[in-house]
């Protein structure tokens, strides 16, 4: 009996060595994409893609929060078709779909995870939603600018009992260079929108200044041209 412990938890030792192994090179690989991108939509799409491929999530998307709605819209997924997505209804509210690990997330500003969805009674929302895709554990990781909360990171796996603490504080760091990503693309889209703007205001004066120019020109020849007939005309 023993021997077949020490064995099972050799076993076990290995297998999340290699888990974190895989979370390390998914970490390495979101960072190295962060570098490249050039719009939201690449950063989220790509890192959920890295999160199924390199990690082995069962599926992963992000979600940006909808002030005016309570929704939760994603934003950029992978593992899963984006139709079958939208019928994981999800919101920030109180209400029996703002329950889950996601809503909970947004409202709070923290990590929230459940490693066994249908043994807690606060996701029975989407129990038949986990079983119709295929996943048993589940987390929530905030997206922030600032502290505020503009987002969810979150991954589901096909196992119970998947995320535990080492896996957790990798995956908060990656959340973090995410969320410092998007900040950095959205001050760059600032300054882009404020860049064409002076330029547009700056064409618009020297199109006014070129029509008063104009004017000024067309006044002082009907003038002229007034001078020259006043003696013909008497």
């Amino acid at each position: 009996i023993i021997v077949i412990r020490d064995l099972t938890e050799q076993i076990f030792h290995e297998r999340e060595i290699a888990r974190l192994t895989r979370v390390l090179k998914g970490i390495r690989n979101v960072n190295q994409l962060i570098t490249r991108v050039e719009s939201e939509m690449e950063l989220f799409s790509g890192a959920c893609e890295i999160l199924v491929q390199d990690v082995g999530h069962r599926f992963a998307w992000i979600g940006l929060v909808e002030a005016s709605s309570f929704d939760i819209k994603p934003a950029g997924w992978a593992g899963i078709p984006g139709d079958i997505l939208a019928e994981m209804k999800v919101r920030w509210d109180h209400s029996e779909y703002g329950q889950g690990v996601i809503g909970r997330a947004v409202r709070s500003g923290k990590t929230h995870i459940v490693n066994e969805i249908q043994k807690d009674p606060r996701l029975e929302p989407w129990w038949d939603f986990a079983q119709k895709v295929g996943y048993q554990s589940t987390c929530a990781l905030p997206i922030k600018i600032k502290s505020h909360v503009i987002g969810t990171l979150n991954i589901h796996a096909l196992e119970k009992d998947v995320f535990q603490d080492e896996e957790l504080e990798l995956l908060e760091e990656v959340t973090s260079d995410i969320s410092f990503a998007v900040k950095t693309l959205r001050d760059r889209q600032k300054r882009h929108e404020a860049e064409a703007e002076l330029r547009e205001n700056e064409a618009r004066r020297r199109q006014a200044q070129r029509l008063e120019t104009i004017g000024t020109l067309a006044g002082g020849i009907a003038h002229d041209f007034n001078n020259l007939l006043y003696p013909v005309i008497g």
